[in-house]
């Protein structure tokens, strides 16, 4: 009985982090498309997935902990079971792990496509201000003669003087 509930819970992960897997490949082709509404939208989608993610290897380890009080992981009950329901779930959880390093995977690669992007757009906003910037620096002062001003100075200022 404990061997079928644990499979189901491994066999739910497995059809989780599938299904993270498409959310993290279309969150990354929305990224390359520079499609931010969509991102977001996905973004809010694997969230959800994520907690649900959680629900359920808690609700395993609550499993785990009904077959063996203190026990926090699965190759600590192993032993309660047939050695053909431990070999079904072993199984299923190197599938489970297989597909968790696909999603880590992924995500790994959309994370450095987010900065990679970051960096591109900082840059140009940069250098699109460095344009916008005077070159000359020089200004009148009071007295009516050029004064040079000082870069700690650039701020906007009060001119005194007369006309």
């Amino acid at each position: 009985m404990g061997s079928s509930r644990i499979l189901e819970n491994l066999t739910r992960q497995k059809k989780a982090m599938e299904l993270l897997t498409t959310f993290l490949e279309e969150e990354f082709q929305q990224l390359v498309d520079r499609n931010p509404s969509e991102v977001s939208r996905i973004e809010l989608s694997v969230q959800e997935l994520y907690r649900q993610i959680a629900s359920e290897r808690i609700s395993l380890l609550g499993l785990i902990n009904s077959i063996s009080s203190g026990a926090t992981k699965l190759s600590q009950v192993l032993d309660f079971f047939s050695p053909e329901e431990a070999g079904e779930i072993e199984k299923g959880v190197d599938l489970v792990s297989q597909d968790e390093q696909v999603c880590v995977r992924q995500a790994g690669e959309n994370q450095r496509l987010v900065a990679g992007l970051y960096d591109q757009r900082t840059k140009s906003l940069q250098f699109i201000h460095s344009k916008l910037q005077p070159q000359n620096k020089t200004t009148y002062g009071a007295n009516g003669r050029y004064s040079k001003v000082s870069s700690a100075s650039t701020q906007a200022t009060f001119v005194r003087g007369r006309f």
